[in-house]
């Protein structure tokens, strides 16, 4: 069984929900795994490359703190492909948002694939790394895209098994100019 490394970045008031993000990885039905918190780094592409400089595992799971993940999520896409997206319930939605099937020139238009999807080590370290230029946002697009371009696949479970839970205040609601962001990276590709 491969090993994961979760990577849970944290800073500030998101320190209050760390209990409930750890909980629900100590309830997770596959066991190889570490747990890497990163504390008071302030945006997430350093806080991800500094989580992930010291992962041992063959996978990372990059994870928010104040997101959760369903029991079987790791049992479900350990071993499933070099990039794996899935399912999840958005934030406030009772209902699961589907993935679909990720190519090139859908993720071009627009990022399809949650922040927090489960990948080889091995493509990080073959794209470079998160963008810490993009500290206001999308650096997990930027990083999908990379990881596309490089030849890697994104596969997709089609099963809600991760719940993203936007709060007001958080990074992806004070994004500023997305078009500058957007424009931004297009130009690296």
């Amino acid at each position: 069984m491969p090993k994961v490394s979760i990577v849970i970045p944290v800073w500030g008031e998101y320190k209050k929900f760390l209990n409930n993000c750890l909980e629900s990885v100590k309830r997770q039905t596959y066991k190889d795994y570490e747990v890497i918190v990163v504390e008071n780094k302030t945006d997430l592409p350093s806080a991800r490359n500094e989580g992930i400089c010291r992962a041992t595992g063959e996978y990372i799971m990059p994870l928010d703190v104040d997101d959760e993940l369903r029991a079987d999520y790791l049992e479900k896409t350990v071993g499933k492909g070099d990039i794996v997206t899935t399912a999840h319930f958005g934030a406030g939605n009772k209902k699961a948002i589907p993935v679909l099937e990720v190519n090139l020139a859908d993720l071009k238009r627009h990022n399809v694939v949650i922040a927090c999807s489960l990948f080889k080590k091995k493509v990080w370290e073959d794209i470079g790394g998160y963008d810490e230029k993009l500290t206001v946002g999308w650096e997990d697009w930027d990083f999908w895209l990379r990881a596309m371009l490089k030849g890697y696949k994104i596969e997709t479970v089609n099963e809600p098994l991760y719940h993203y839970k936007q709060r007001k205040g958080s990074m992806v609601t004070k994004m500023g100019d997305t078009n500058k962001i957007k424009q931004y990276i297009l130009n690296k590709i």
